[in-house]
């Protein structure tokens, strides 16, 4: 099968397939600006064509379960992807590297903040002779985060990626602030939030990143990940660093991840979905 396509000579798609008549299915070009950019042309949508060609999709239209008119409309979708992702200059994507990257801080941020304020911890909420409840509190992040890191993936190709990120960083402003006003053992019911949205996040930072990055840096975008994990390690040993002189500072190292995670659901508001191809 192949792509008879050109826009500037045509108003038509042609689907050509050895042995079947060609079909043709009338296509907006104007309504794609792409076509300006004669570069995106000729390298990126040759890519987005072949993965086309290899896809279920075309699969689909091969065994006659899909019409001229369906593919076409895959077309224009990944016509249009190309222009908001591939037609733009490389440092056009930073800004939603950067939000996505609120997940990395508060990733690393949740997994070390319990360390400096668990002692602070037990003795307000009476269980600093009990262990086995301390263990808990720290270790029922980590067990939910695998939990999380699961479901990540799932969720996001089932909502898309933008709004995944939302809801992962409405439990973690939930977790945060229910670990911040605790009375009890509910600390352990914020960090079982956290944990899940932490783990969500562990899947789908990196996969968000790689998915709207250009080829030519979308290699060095990927390290961005683990280096704002290490960010959000840091901030949580400087949080920490008032303790010493009030010993209730530890509900504020908890409460101040709320801030973060709303960043983080308003930020992804305002950037854009994966390629639509891609989930």
């Amino acid at each position: 099968m192949k792509w008879d396509i050109c826009p500037r000579k045509s108003k038509h798609l042609v689907v050509e397939e050895a042995g079947r008549p060609k079909e043709r299915v009338a296509v907006p070009w104007n309504s794609l600006p792409v076509y300006d950019h004669a570069t995106c042309w000729n390298e990126d949508l040759t890519v987005s064509f072949r993965y086309l060609e290899i896809h279920d999709f075309a699969y689909a239209y091969q065994t006659r379960l899909a019409t001229p008119s369906m593919v076409a409309e895959q077309i224009i979708l990944a016509l249009e992807d190309f222009k908001t992702f591939q037609c733009k200059p490389s440092a056009a994507v930073l800004p939603y590297v950067g939000v996505a990257c609120l997940g990395a801080i508060l990733f690393g941020y949740h997994l070390d903040v319990v360390n400096g304020a668990l002692d602070y911890l037990s003795s307000d909420l009476s269980i600093s002779r009990n262990i086995v409840l301390q263990g808990w509190v720290v270790s029922t992040l980590l067990a939910d985060a695998t939990m999380g890191s699961f479901t990540g993936g799932s969720l996001a190709d089932k909502f898309g990626r933008t709004k995944t990120f939302q809801l992962d960083a409405i439990l973690l402003a939930i977790g945060a602030f229910v670990c911040a006003t605790a009375q009890s053992d509910q600390t352990m019911i914020g960090r079982l939030l956290c944990g899940i949205g932490i783990g969500i996040s562990s899947a789908l930072v990196p996969l968000y990143i790689s998915e709207i990055s250009p080829t030519e840096i979308r290699g060095a975008l990927g390290s961005v990940n683990q280096i704002f994990i290490c960010i959000g390690i840091l901030a949580a040993l400087m949080a920490g660093l008032p303790l010493a002189g009030n010993p209730l500072w530890w509900r504020t190292m908890f409460g101040i991840a709320v801030v973060p995670s709303f960043l983080l659901a308003l930020g992804m508001a305002l950037c854009p979905e994966s390629p639509s191809w891609l989930f």
